[in-house]
């Protein structure tokens, strides 16, 4: 402790440390008729004097350790056994809810953020865990199973996070919404008017219309212009094939979509596909070998045919076949009689 003496006589004070003023004075260190005060005190006392004021304070501080009371020890005990039955619940609920099958797989982020969430409380459920078991020397088991349950319930959590989980059950084709009749006619009403539109424009197109001695007049853009139109219709063929078979699974029949037997026939929309397919195809190898294409057409003897050739020789045989297989379903449907 810092303390400030002053000699008899003299003017100033001078700055003493000691653990013992008492034993200082006993030794002769300090004079029993010096002035002194204690650092930030501006009372003066004469050495002895200042010894029996601090025996005095000692006496008088009480002698035994102040002691917790023991309602707090208890309130802080069962809130540890609270926290711990909650998280173990909650780790329990949570591996429920992940066993489940859901409709729509998670991001990465909310799986990342969920298994941080996850660790955090199994950190907690052992901290708490651990002082439950502390504060109860004699009836233990129950913590020991809620630690149990929860540790497991989080280990189960981690095997699903990692293995893809939980598992992504997509809706039944039967939980379809039912469309109407009439919203069916429609759409495939609209459908088959846009690929009228297509078959017309295509017809325009220079790739179409132009005479087998014409095709050496053909430019690459004609013949990306017809491309792409092929690719429209395959989309929209493809579309209205869709609308048949979502019509037969809705229960309603096909032919109630339009009154042109032709229309509602799957048969003939997939045969028009693949002619269209097989169009672009074609159109796509004249493309690929412009030069070639243009400044050499098919030779007349095949064995001087090239590669490419061979496959547009075959291409148009195919095309000529499927066109042959349309022909007559529509003449069975009534169509060039």
């Amino acid at each position: 402790m810092r303390y400030y003496y002053k000699k008899p006589g003299a003017w100033t004070w001078t700055q003493y440390d000691t653990d013992s003023l008492e034993e200082d004075v006993a030794a002769g260190r300090i004079g029993t008729d010096w002035r002194i005060h204690r650092e930030g005190e501006s009372t003066q006392y004469l050495a002895n004097e200042l010894i029996a004021v601090e025996t005095a304070a000692k006496n008088q501080r009480p002698q035994q350790k102040e002691e917790v009371p023991a309602d707090i020890g208890k309130s802080a005990a069962a809130a540890d056994k609270t926290w711990l039955i909650v998280i173990a619940v909650i780790l329990l609920l949570k591996l429920g809810f992940a066993l489940a099958p859901v409709t729509e797989a998670p991001s990465r982020s909310v799986v990342a953020l969920a298994m941080l969430f996850e660790f955090g409380m199994v950190v907690g459920l052992f901290a708490f865990g651990t002082r439950v078991l502390k504060s109860e020397p004699s009836v233990r088991y129950p913590w020991i199973i809620a630690l149990f349950i929860g540790a497991l319930a989080w280990f189960g959590l981690v095997a699903i996070r990692l293995n893809g989980g939980p598992n992504v059950q997509l809706p039944s084709s039967t939980g379809r919404p039912v469309v109407s009749a009439d919203e069916l006619q429609k759409r495939f009403s609209a459908s088959v008017h846009l690929h009228t539109q297509l078959v017309q424009r295509l017809e325009k197109t220079r790739y179409a219309s132009a005479k087998p001695s014409e095709s050496r007049l053909l430019k690459q853009e004609d013949l990306a212009e017809a491309r792409g139109l092929y690719a429209q219709l395959i989309d929209c063929e493809t579309a209205l094939l869709k609308l048949l078979e979502e019509a037969k699974a809705q229960g309603v029949d096909p032919s109630s979509l339009s009154t042109e037997p032709i229309l509602v026939n799957s048969e003939a929309w997939r045969l028009s596909r693949e002619i269209c397919v097989d169009f672009d195809s074609l159109a796509l190898l004249y493309e690929q070998n412009y030069d070639d294409w243009i400044a050499h057409p098919l030779p007349h003897n095949e064995a001087d045919f090239k590669p490419w050739q061979r496959s547009a020789l075959r291409l148009q045989q195919k095309i000529q076949s499927t066109q042959e297989r349309l022909t007559e379903i529509g003449r069975a449907a009534g169509y060039g009689r």
